[in-house]
C-alpha cells in the first residue's frame, strides 16, 4: 500500500511538468555497462488510441512466462531528419522481432509546441505500434546525453536493466550493425554489413541523354544574307543554338543567330535566303 501511495505521490508531482522521471537531474552520458534507470512519460502517439503515462519498468515485465524482453530505447525529435528514417526500421524490427524478445520505446525530446505537433503528425502518419513519448522538459534525456543530444540515437537494454550496446546515425550502415546488435542479443545470426566489394557494387542505372529542344520556324523577312523568323526567347530561342537552313528548292546550309528582339529572331546565312525558307535550331 505504501508503495502505491509513494508511486502516486510521484505523478501527482509530475504532471505539473508533463513527464514522469525518478530524478530529475542530468546524469553523465549513459555508456555501455552503466545501469538503466526506469522512467515514465506521456503519450505523444499510440496506435490504439490510448493516453496518459507509459512505464518502462511495466514494459520490461510485460511478457508472458519466464522470459524478460530486451529494451531498445531510441530518441527522437521533429527537426532531426535521419530520425525518420530510423523510425522506419524501428517500425520494421518490431514487426519482426516484436514476438523474439524486443521491446521498443520512443521518445520525443522537442520542447516547442510546434515542434511537438509536427512530430505528432509524423507519428500519425507513420503509426508505429510501440510507444511514443514525450520528454518535453528533457528529463529524461539528460540522463542519456551530455549537453545537446545527438540524434538520432538508441541505447540497447537487457532484462537486467544494463545497457548493453549504444547506436548512433540512420545511414544504411548504422542501421545494419544496429539490426545486428539486436539480433546478436537474441541470439539470432548477424545480418551481412559491411562496404560493398567491387563485384557487388550496383551498375548506375541507364539514364537516357535529355532530349536537345529544336525549333523549325519559317523566314518572315529577308535582305540578302540577313533573315528575320517571327519567334524569340518566349518560344524557347536562345544565342547558343546551332543554326541551319533549308530552302524551299532543298537547298541546305548553315546560319548564325545575331540578336533576338522581342517576338523576332535575326539571323546571318551563308546563302541569300527568301521568305518561307525554314530555319532549324537546335540546342547544343
Amino acid at each position: 500500500m505504501h508503495a502505491v501511495r509513494l508511486r502516486i505521490v510521484w505523478i501527482l508531482i509530475l504532471l505539473a511538468f508533463g513527464a514522469f522521471s525518478s530524478q530529475a537531474v542530468a546524469a553523465p552520458k549513459v555508456r555501455v555497462k552503466d545501469s538503466y534507470e526506469a522512467f515514465g512519460l506521456k503519450r505523444l502517439f499510440s496506435a490504439d488510441g490510448k493516453e496518459g503515462y507509459v512505464f518502462t519498468q511495466d514494459i520490461l515485465e510485460k511478457r508472458d512466462g519466464n522470459s524478460k524482453p530486451f529494451l531498445l530505447l531510441s530518441f527522437n525529435a521533429s527537426w532531426c531528419q535521419p530520425c525518420r528514417k530510423e523510425t522506419d526500421a524501428l517500425i520494421a524490427w518490431d514487426e519482426k522481432y516484436g514476438r523474439k524478445g524486443l521491446s521498443i520505446v520512443l521518445v520525443n525530446i522537442d520542447k516547442e509546441t510546434k515542434g511537438i505537433e509536427k512530430a505528432k503528425a509524423i507519428f500519425t502518419a507513420k503509426r508505429p505500434k510501440f510507444p511514443v513519448l514525450s520528454d518535453r522538459f528533457n528529463l529524461v534525456s539528460k540522463r542519456y546525453f551530455e549537453g545537446e543530444a545527438n540524434l538520432p540515437a538508441s541505447f540497447l537494454i537487457d532484462p537486467e536493466g544494463s545497457v548493453v550496446q549504444v547506436f548512433s546515425g540512420a545511414d544504411e550502415q548504422s542501421l545494419c550493425r544496429m539490426e545486428n546488435g539486436i539480433r546478436e542479443a537474441l541470439k539470432l545470426e548477424p545480418n551481412p554489413c559491411g562496404d560493398k566489394t567491387p563485384k557487388e557494387v550496383e551498375a548506375p542505372p541507364i539514364v537516357a541523354p535529355p532530349k536537345k529542344t529544336s525549333i523549325t520556324a519559317k523566314i518572315s523577312k529577308t535582305k540578302k544574307k540577313i533573315a528575320w523568323i517571327p519567334i524569340g526567347s518566349k518560344k524557347g530561342v536562345n544565342k547558343s543554338m546551332l543554326c541551319r537552313f533549308k530552302t524551299t528548292k532543298g537547298m541546305e546550309g548553315k546560319c548564325s543567330i545575331l540578336a533576338i528582339i522581342g517576338k523576332r529572331t535575326r539571323l546571318k546565312a551563308s546563302k541569300p535566303l527568301k521568305k518561307g525558307d525554314s530555319v532549324i535550331l537546335t540546342e547544343r
